[in-house]
């Protein structure tokens, strides 16, 4: 809990082994679960529903004998037997065991058990070989679908389950809050050196329609998963996972913040715009040691991508941004020797595109000055830390 906020601070009230004590700070950041305290003490309304007619029991399990490269579903309306999902998680050799339950004749539900998984896997996939094993967490679980009215109060901020909560239909879930706080860190780091309030109000300008997208589509992939045509539909989706829609692209690769504050197309230099995913390419360094462009953009940084020769003069030295030239003439800095870097950004002649510390693109113009991005980037990032 925290009391209301002053001008310059948040003081919360931070339980922990059994003590209570005080933490100040110049901004809290809920990521406390669907439940968050965070967003109860602020008053931040938690809008939409919860479907307590559909329960489900869900756990990891490993599995011997089912085929670890696909996701496999049952769900045979004929039979009446409910739906099952087993998603393989190749990173461990688990499996995700998801499996709709109905309340029997006393009003009890099956227990997410070994036992009941190992049942519920015979009456709706009835597949000889097959052995579950090594239960490593299971839950009964209803869906709830739900998201806050605004990101941010004062000084105060939502981020992950905090502010939306869904079905785990499409997986986004994790990465959906872990895009919140890297949208949300560096806009914190450079409010913090001094950057205008109005940077901060661009995380809910920017997260919240990707939220609001990711309740809608996520809750149609759930209809269509536990649907009695679900198997053929999510097939599709997969097949189409770079649709343009946010949320209704599994990889979350189309996401994107155009139309922010923070975009800004100068001109048609690139075929790439403000506010797209900033795309990774094979490049060379000027030693002729193989590098990607996600190497360079890592980091608390901005990335200034100077495509075309290297200038006569030196390139504008902006403190928070590292600047580097892009092109397949030898003496260049970042070696595009095959041209994929040109074709990902769109680039056939000189131009300039800004990389945000998250990876995003903000800005894009043509050949590169400091009278181009200096200024931009003095709207939000100062040069010097603020002092307090």
């Amino acid at each position: 809990m925290f009391r209301p906020q002053a001008d310059d601070e948040v003081v919360a009230t931070v339980r922990r082994a059994g003590r209570s004590g005080q933490i100040s700070a110049r901004y809290l950041v809920g990521c406390d679960g669907g439940r968050s305290t965070v967003r109860k003490s602020a008053g931040i309304p938690f809008l939409g529903e919860t479907w307590d007619e559909e329960r489900f029991v869900m756990g990891s399990v490993r599995i011997d004998g089912m085929d670890p490269r696909c996701m496999h579903v049952w769900n045979d309306p004929d039979l009446g037997a409910g739906a099952l999902v087993l998603v393989p998680m190749t990173f461990d050799g688990t499996w995700a065991f998801h499996a709709s339950v109905t309340a029997d004749e006393n009003r009890e539900l099956p227990a997410p058990s070994l036992e009941d998984f190992r049942r519920l896997f015979a009456e709706r996939a009835a597949l000889p070989g097959v052995a579950l094993h090594d239960l490593v967490w299971s839950t009964v679980w209803r869906p709830t679908v739900r998201m806050v009215e605004r990101y941010r109060t004062g000084r105060v901020f939502l981020a992950g389950d905090a502010a939306h909560c869904h079905s785990a239909a499409g997986g986004q879930g994790m990465n959906t809050g872990v895009q919140d706080a890297h949208n949300l860190s560096w806009k914190l780091a450079a409010a913090l050196r001094g950057a205008p309030d109005s940077l901060l109000d661009s995380y809910q300008a920017e997260r919240l329609p990707v939220g609001a997208a990711l309740l809608a589509a996520t809750s149609a992939q759930h209809r269509a998963l536990f649907d009695s045509q679900g198997a053929e539909v999510l097939t599709k989706q997969f097949n189409d996972a770079t649709g343009s829609a946010s949320g209704a692209d599994l990889t979350g690769l189309s996401i994107n913040y155009q139309g922010s504050p923070l975009s800004r197309d100068l001109d048609s230099s690139t075929g790439i715009r403000a506010g797209d995913r900033a795309p990774d390419a094979p490049c060379r360094t000027a030693d002729g040691e193989d590098i990607r462009l996600f190497d360079l953009l890592r980091g608390p940084h901005f990335t200034l991508l100077a495509f075309g020769k290297p200038p006569a003069a030196p390139l504008p030295d902006i403190p928070g941004v590292r600047t580097v030239t892009v092109d397949d003439a030898a003496g260049t800095e970042v070696l595009d020797v095959h041209g994929h870097a040109r074709r990902a950004y769109g680039v056939t002649g000189e131009a300039t595109v800004l990389v945000r510390p998250d990876g995003y693109v903000a800005l894009t113009a043509g050949p590169v000055g400091s009278q181009q991005v200096a200024p931009y980037l003095g709207e939000l990032v100062p040069a010097e830390p603020a002092t307090h």
